[in-house]
């Protein structure tokens, strides 16, 4: 992992039995290490105790860690002692504010282990916004321990809408479980001596926390986790471990990606509502695919300090079977993020749904569009103009440059996240691998181009997006392809279907964009029909949504599937 500071030069490289005497050497480690990295205004009181005010109804909770290896696939003993306690909170109805945290060391672990455990504390202590205000030091001898246990405990102020206790449990109630069952313990086992084995999964640790909070500020409850492509990037929901996401229309398809796993249980009736990431189209492919909503926000919109941060224009969207679902979801989803320095302000995006002066109709982006998905856009397009919107044609603001522009991003930045895993790149899809080997070659110099190039992608957008003007254009030129075998030849030349789809671009300029469906193919699969506002007019995208699902109706569910099943 990268620390998040460096590791300032002691005079000791083990912890030894006097760092925990409450003598000079533990000051001197508390005061060089654990007080610098961890400082808050509270902490740095350096009391045995901490004096605060809170109001309001308390949670309070504690946990002990004691992990063996302290190191694991996804993780450590540091992030997650933290995640554990700020988790155990949020599954009480509160958001975590201040933890203690308690060592007992080992006499003899390494320091360097130590920093590194207590950078990944702090960082996991940044991304769930907690601070922590006191704690212990203890040091045990050598045999008496296993290198390091951690304790924290933390409090937090209830939830106003939250009541959650075991004794409101009643038989028959349905148990959701928010990610696959035992991953962590899974990964530590594959890592302890005498049972060591080969595995690709890792610790799901992470902070629930934000996520919690918003769903409940909305009274909603969370159900399930969906499978996706491999960190979020690729065009057909495809990943080692679980395989492939089937098109809820015709499973011999693939549901697009990344978000196929939940467009595929949307369009399935399992659920009403569905969060998902979008960093080249992730949101709109799979919903164009499956004749659902889906829309991707202004960049900044919707914060990312839950999210994981593979390139700069990912986010997370809200996805539906009908506008006004989407609409609901994008009014809990956005607002301000803790730790996001792209977050924008809620009250800088124009969220109401209001119909846009002018219609910009584009053909395509880049590729030649299939002639049944040509048909359906120009049926959508007459049915508009019918129904009394104006619409102008329009010369594509964009090309197979922007394309490659967005390529030599999102794959340089990836390459760059999972750098430290470069040893495993070859437990990947192969597509993925593809992605990686590339973002490995490419250049600082390719890479600053890309980025002005960027931007003066993004004007041309901007000197079109004037006067409450919207640019429409088919969600993706090309059919949804076979789930099974290697990838058909898009646009005769590239067996990538990302260059077959017109959503990158709005991630690129960080405009929002939103799909709808506007028909079917003649295989019986829905096409989607793309709409991209100006910046921080997410409403006028939302506006035209709703006239389209006025004037040209859509079913719920895919044919053969009940409305919300479970």
């Amino acid at each position: 992992m990268q620390l998040s500071c460096p590791m300032p030069k002691f005079d000791f490289d083990t912890i030894n039995l006097g760092h925990g005497s409450g003598g000079v050497l533990t000051h001197r480690l508390l005061n060089s290490g654990v007080f610098t990295v961890l400082e808050n205004d509270l902490l740095n009181e350096k009391h045995d105790g901490a004096v605060f005010e809170l109001t309001g109804k308390l949670a309070f909770s504690t946990d002990s860690y004691v992990v063996s290896p302290i190191f694991f696939a996804g993780g450590n003993i540091g992030e997650l002692a933290v995640n554990g306690t700020v988790n155990d909170l949020a599954m009480c109805g509160a958001m975590a504010k201040y933890l203690s945290l308690s060592f007992i060391i080992e006499e003899g672990l390494k320091m360097k282990d130590f920093w590194t455990i207590l950078n990944s504390i702090k960082q996991s202590c940044d991304k769930a916004n907690v601070q922590i205000i006191t704690g212990d030091t203890k040091v045990v001898e050598k045999g008496k321990g296993d290198k390091i246990f951690i304790n924290t405990s933390g409090i937090g102020v209830l939830h106003p809408n939250a009541d959650i206790r075991l004794s409101k449990i009643k038989t028959g109630d349905a148990i959701i479980v928010s990610s696959n069952i035992a991953d962590h313990g899974i990964a530590i086992m594959s890592k302890r001596q005498g049972l060591e084995f080969e595995t690709d999964i890792k610790s799901d640790t992470t902070n629930l926390n934000f996520t919690i909070q918003k769903l409940v500020d909305a009274g909603a409850i969370p159900m399930v986790k969906e499978n996706c492509d491999s960190f979020g990037h690729g065009s057909s929901s495809e990943n080692t471990i679980f395989g492939s996401v089937k098109n809820a229309i015709n499973p011999e398809l693939v549901g697009g990606g990344s978000s196929g796993g939940s467009s595929a249980a949307l369009a399935a009736g399992l659920a009403p509502l569905a969060t998902t990431s979008d960093g080249g189209g992730s949101v709109r492919g799979p919903a164009a695919a499956t004749g659902l909503v889906g829309l991707k926000p202004t960049m900044g919109a919707v914060g990312r300090n839950f999210l994981p941060r593979w390139i700069e224009f990912s986010t997370q969207g809200p996805a539906a079977s009908t506008v006004k679902d989407v609409e609901l979801l994008a009014g809990i989803m956005y607002g301000d993020a803790v730790g996001d320095f792209l977050a924008v302000s809620k009250a800088g995006i124009n969220l109401a749904p209001r119909m846009p002066r002018t219609v910009l109709a584009c053909r395509t982006f880049r590729t030649d569009v299939d002639p049944d998905i040509e048909a359906q856009y120009e049926n959508m397009l007459e049915s508009l103009s019918t129904s009394g919107v104006t619409v102008k044609r329009i010369d594509s603001p964009s090309n197979n440059d922007t394309i490659w522009n967005w390529f030599i991003i999102s794959t340089a930045e990836l390459t760059q996240s999972l750098r430290h895993e470069e040893h495993r790149w070859d437990q990947l899809t192969d597509y993925i691998q593809s992605q990686l080997r590339f973002g490995s070659t490419v250049t600082l110099d390719q890479y600053i181009e890309a980025q002005r190039k960027r931007h003066e992608i993004s004007a041309k957008f901007d000197s079109l997006l004037v006067d409450d003007a919207v640019i429409v254009v088919p969600t993706a030129n090309a059919r949804s392809w076979p789930a099974e075998g290697p990838l058909p030849t898009f646009a005769g030349t590239t067996e990538d279907p990302m260059i077959t789809l017109n959503t990158p671009d709005s991630n690129l300029t960080g405009h929002p964009a939103i799909t709808v469906p506007m028909g079917l193919d003649d295989h019986g699969v829905p096409c989607g029909f793309q709409i991209i506002a100006p910046r921080f007019e997410d409403g006028l995208a939302l506006g035209l949504a709703a006239h389209i699902e006025k004037i040209q109706p859509w079913p719920l569910t895919a044919p053969g599937y009940s409305p919300f099943a479970l």
